[in-house]
């Protein structure tokens, strides 16, 4: 029997970053036999010693890794270590605060303004956990609304967001709908969007779950029982988890802090068509149909499998 494919993932905790990973390692799953490994970075006790000395205090805690998966900041020099002191290919999920050169691969969302070659991959997004699914029937006239909230490169329309997303559900009363908001998502705002669903009596057409209220994994689940996502474009993750789940995105415009990467990363899906303003629903009552079904995280894992461990995967 062929061994399996041992991953070492050390993690921050952060859900963004806990995300990336664990969409290469359900592709990587999806592909073959692989037996992964969660480590803290906190509890990782790595110092300087441990680089120097090849002396990783989880080299007898886990199998010897074939890939090392580093995404956070803190987690990076952890991970150098543990390929010096127990072999293993090193991948970093986002542009690394290290030289790219220690790395084997590094896989960067296109947004960062790093071009691919050499050991670098450039990703539409970042990687997620999300698995496209068939249109199915059962899925029309089911929407999805992801809020996001003020950030480095957004600020907040105010009551206007209200107003705007009571506009949309009302544009087609055949439609259902559900709302989820986010961490940055202001306190005030879910309050204000009941008041007007009550005023409004759409009651029956929009049901409101808060962050709070969403366990791990409920927008994958959500995502899979609808055909449109509305997205407000602070979210990036969000935009990019509802093109992996092959939905139709619609954008709904936020006020911007000037010119960034983030906001030029926007600019480009609107201009490649992946994703379509808002206006585009509330003038013509229908979605566009989805053409582009992003799998950046299958890509990644087929790039990796072929790459190193091709023969292994061959062997019965």
């Amino acid at each position: 029997m062929r061994p399996p494919l041992v991953v070492w993932q050390f993690t921050d905790g952060k859900p963004g970053h806990e995300s990336q990973a664990r969409g290469l390692i359900s592709a990587l799953k999806r592909r073959a036999d692989v037996h992964a490994y969660s480590i803290p970075v906190a509890q990782c006790r790595c110092g300087v010693g441990s680089l120097l000395w090849r002396r990783h205090p989880c080299k007898t805690d886990f199998p010897p890794p074939d890939l090392i998966l580093a995404c956070g900041r803190t987690t990076h020099f952890a991970a150098l270590a543990a390929r010096r002191a127990c072999g293993g290919k090193l991948v970093s999920l986002m542009k690394p605060p290290l030289p790219m050169r220690l790395y084997d691969l590094c896989l960067i969302p296109e947004h960062d303004g790093v071009p691919a070659g050499g050991n670098v991959v450039t990703t539409r997004g970042a990687l997620n956990p999300v698995v496209g699914l068939p249109m199915l029937n059962e899925r029309s006239g089911q929407g999805l609304f992801l809020i996001g909230g003020p950030s480095a490169h957004h600020g907040w329309p105010g009551s206007g967001l209200v107003d705007q997303i009571s506009l949309i559900v009302l544009r087609n009363l055949s439609r259902r709908w559900t709302l989820t908001t986010s961490r940055r998502t202001p306190a005030e705002f879910v309050g204000q969007l009941r008041e007007r669903v009550a005023a409004d009596s759409l009651g029956s057409r929009l049901e409101i779950v808060p962050v709070e209220e969403t366990p791990s994994g409920w927008v994958a689940d959500r995502l899979s029982r609808s055909d449109a996502a509305v997205v407000t474009e602070d979210s990036v993750s969000m935009v990019y988890e509802s093109l992996t789940a092959g939905v139709s995105v619609s954008l709904i415009r936020m006020p911007r802090r000037g010119r960034s990467r983030v906001t030029a990363g926007v600019e480009r899906l609107l201009v490649d068509r992946l994703v379509s303003p808002i206006d585009n629903y509330l003038t013509s009552g229908t979605f566009a149909a989805t053409e582009h079904v992003l799998a950046e995280a299958d890509r990644c894992a087929e790039r990796l499998l072929a790459q190193w461990f091709a023969r292994r995967l061959r062997a019965a």
